[in-house]
């Protein structure tokens, strides 16, 4: 179901720079890059709203990512100008906060289309949560500053089961409605200036008992006996479920454990490239990850597996 109203009425609620005539872009160089977009969208908040405190952990990440400082360990940023898309992950006790953030040239080369999303997820699965909100902002490359504009081309559903993926790679918007394990895609197509809702839908995969998110085109899946593998996006098991704990996918590698206790690492073929010599494992990210040592020792590993710091 369609709920534009409400939709609108959540934005108004709960959005504190919703209700701002717009909002300057403070950029160095000839066009801004996504993290101006970003720095610029969410230092504009209330700090009167309930939402501020709600973004108060992209922000606090993104200072961090602007001093070289290490992000906390439940905490995955992904800062890519070049693809014009940032992706922050927030991890508690099962729950799950996903804020993304890109934009767009538009086709007649005097605006940009900026869009953030926030969902919530509890164990790998999308719940509706008090700040969900996928919201767009028009720049315009004259006067340097961005204002709120309805969604283009189709409406925002907020129901439990769905979410919205913003691009990395390509244009066009994943529309994911989850039923149990089975996650259904629809194709939200760029079209220059906004988006053509595209009536075939993608079914990923049979009925997992869990399954979380894709991540460099593939997702973990767990079958029934509570062992993990990975399918693709059509939904074909590429790995096969014999893991006991996993990690998605990050440059290309992601870590493992057979047994709770001991992680390594594998690509994207299922081969053990590391080892399982690590008491903990984090994902990798300009070329290296955090681990824990089997003498409790904090390290970083390179994409070999040696030990750099």
């Amino acid at each position: 179901m369609k709920r534009l109203s409400f939709a609108i009425m959540l934005a108004l609620c709960t959005m504190g720079v919703w209700a701002q005539e717009g909002i300057k872009v403070e950029f160095e160089g000839a066009n801004p890059n996504i993290f101006d977009f970003a720095w610029s969208y969410l230092i504009n908040y209330d700090p009167n709203t309930e939402d501020y405190e709600a973004t108060s952990g992209i922000r606090d990440a993104l200072e961090r990512y602007l001093q070289n400082e290490n992000q906390d360990d439940n905490v995955t940023l992904i800062v890519d100008k070049k693809a014009g898309f940032i992706s922050y992950e927030h991890l508690h006790q099962g729950h799950k906060q996903l804020i993304e953030m890109c934009f767009w040239n538009e086709a007649d080369k005097k605006h940009k289309l900026f869009a953030y999303s926030n969902w919530s997820y509890f164990n790998g699965h999308p719940e509706l949560g008090q700040f969900d909100a996928l919201a767009f902002y028009r720049y315009d490359n004259a006067t340097k500053t961005m204002e709120y504009t309805l969604t283009p081309g189709f409406d925002v559903i907020y129901e439990n089961g769905v979410t919205y993926s913003l691009p990395r790679v390509g244009k066009d918007i994943k529309l994911n409605k989850w039923d149990g394990g089975m996650k259904n895609q629809t194709t939200l197509k760029w079209n220059g200036h906004g988006f053509d809702e595209q009536p075939a839908a993608k079914s990923v995969g049979q009925k997992w008992r869990s399954m979380k998110d894709f991540k460099e085109g593939l997702a973990p899946v767990m079958n029934d006996e509570e062992f993990w593998g990975f399918v693709d996006e059509t939904g074909k098991l590429v790995i096969p479920c014999r893991y006991r704990q996993v990690g998605s996918f990050s440059e290309g590698l992601a870590y493992v454990s057979d047994d709770y206790q001991f992680y390594g690492y594998i690509d994207k073929t299922g081969r053990l490239v590391i080892p399982m010599d690590f008491k903990e494992a984090g994902n990798f990210e300009n070329g290296k990850a955090d681990v824990t040592t089997e003498n409790n020792k904090a390290a970083v590993i390179d994409k070999t597996g040696k030990i750099i710091k």
